[in-house]
């Protein structure tokens, strides 16, 4: 019927599977001999693993950089108490625009604010320009609208874009953009911030969860060493930065630590992993002073954490979406299991889950129950691997029998 499932997401494909695949007499022995046929296919056992390792490692890489920033500028943090430039919100507009920028950062008195956009692992610097210039445009036509998220008024002219990158790609970054201007015409001036970090980021995870605290955010473990790469060509000679105390402090470097304030364990695009990894600590965590079993959490708990998190404008859509991802990937792996209503302790009106692990202290849940960084990502794997297999068959369903359910409503 016209429906090409490649459009579709993993999660979406996923969704249509249990939807119109499970239990269907026909097509769910076909899906079955086809998933034994591919995860007996080493191939792609290996390249459904490197695709999980590369999407989680882009994902830690934009958390990375991104916490490094927020921590710089929300309240009191070392580039916020001496330049008055604030953290605001994720992803702005993000309600209007198809797509947006990571951050926005403003300056209340002056009525200024800064577009922020990272460099994603291994994408070219010039996508990341074009796609932030494309994004500042629309969002100079929505001042209005802006002014009201942010709820600081906005002047036309004191509108600016950042691109981040880690320092390795400087000098890279900073040719692309050369490059972009000297084909076009920006809607904002363009600047390139840096991050470093001044020592070894911590990741493995026995060596996080054998410490004192149960913390998995490792991005600030390390001081991060925040400024401005300043030798971009800008028509009159200068080195190009910023006018004000900011431009002084970035052209310094400023050393970013862990913020005393919370920052964001996740972004909006986190990899499945991470998600779990931090909703297991919140959620256990939250039951250590409750005659409730570690283990369990309730939906409704699980949104409320989400969109404590995310730092958006109106934030539980948003997480709602991302939570009913969550749950029927783990769901579908036996990750987590739904506790009945006869046995459920929280009884705030969602269905409530356990965890399927026999420990019960986060950490233990971690490395020896789930083990996100072993066993899950083993069932990631293969399921990524049925995936394809999904996409086949599903295709073969639509084309026989039409979709069963609304493309629109996909979560």
């Amino acid at each position: 019927m016209g429906i090409d499932i490649s459009e579709l997401t993993d999660d979406q494909v996923l969704n249509e599977y249990l939807t119109d695949i499970r239990g269907n007499e026909v097509y769910e022995p076909k899906f079955e001999e086809r998933c034994e046929e591919y995860l007996n296919d080493e191939d792609k056992l290996e390249k459904a693993r490197q695709r999980y390792n590369s999407r989680r490692e882009q994902a830690q890489h934009r958390k990375w950089i991104l916490t490094t920033v927020m921590s710089a500028f929300i309240q009191g943090g070392v580039l916020n108490e001496g330049t008055k430039w604030e953290f605001e919100t994720a992803r702005p507009l993000q309600r209007e625009l198809d797509e947006t920028v990571d951050l926005l950062v403003g300056k209340r008195p002056t009525g200024s604010v800064l577009l922020v956009a990272h460099v994603p692992l291994r994408e070219q610097p010039h996508t990341t320009i074009k796609n932030a210039d494309k994004i500042a445009n629309k969002i100079y036509s929505k001042i209005p609208t802006l002014e009201d998220e942010i709820s600081m008024p906005v002047e036309s002219d004191e509108i600016e874009t950042a691109i981040v990158v880690e320092e390795a790609r400087d000098r890279t970054t900073a040719d692309a953009i050369e490059n972009y201007e000297d084909e076009n015409s920006p809607t904002t001036p363009l600047y390139l911030w840096k991050v470093a970090s001044d020592g070894e980021i911590v990741e493995d995870a026995e060596e996080l969860l054998d410490r004192d605290d149960d913390r998995v955010n490792t991005d600030l473990e390390t001081a991060q060493l925040f400024s401005i790469y300043t030798d971009i060509k800008t028509g009159t000679g200068d080195t190009r930065n910023h006018s004000d105390k900011l431009g002084e402090e970035l052209k310094s470097g400023v050393e970013v630590s862990r913020s005393e304030r919370p920052v964001p364990d996740f972004f909006i695009r986190s990899h499945h992993s991470i998600l779990l990894e931090h909703s297991v600590m919140k959620m256990c965590k939250k039951r250590s002073e409750e005659d409730i079993p570690n283990t369990h959490f309730s939906k409704n708990e699980l949104i409320d954490y989400f969109s404590n998190t995310l730092s958006i404008t109106n934030p539980r859509p948003v997480a709602s979406r991302m939570v009913a991802k969550c749950i029927r990937r783990w769901e579908y792996l036996d990750v987590i299991t739904d506790i009945p209503a006869s046995k459920d302790q929280i009884n705030d009106g969602s269905k409530s889950y356990r965890f399927r692990s026999k420990f019960e202290r986060p950490k233990r849940i971690l490395l020896e129950g789930i083990d996100v960084y072993g066993n899950y990502e083993d069932m990631s794997v293969e399921l990524q691997v049925k995936i394809e297999a999904m996409r086949e068959i599903l295709q073969d369903f639509y084309d026989d029998v039409g979709p069963q359910s609304p493309l629109d409503k996909f979560a």
